[in-house]
């Protein structure tokens, strides 16, 4: 992943419950047209959270790694 010129390594993790749904929450307070896309399907729009992987996992950079 890259966040401003720091390339992070990252894995993918779906979130579920009431993690899913605040994480979604969040994105359609953030973006009120996201919030749309589950009115418009009966089926759970999935969330995918990118989470850093452990020290050393980043590039040569060096960047702070902090959530956003």
């Amino acid at each position: 992943m890259e966040v401003d010129d720091a390339i992070l390594a990252v894995r993918a993790v779906k979130l579920r419950g009431t993690e899913r749904d605040t994480a979604f929450a969040e994105q359609a307070r953030r973006y009120p047209g996201f919030a749309g896309y589950q009115s418009k399907t009966e089926r759970v729009i999935p969330v995918i959270a990118l989470v850093p992987l452990g020290e050393g996992a980043e590039s040569t950079d060096h960047a702070e790694r902090t959530p956003s």
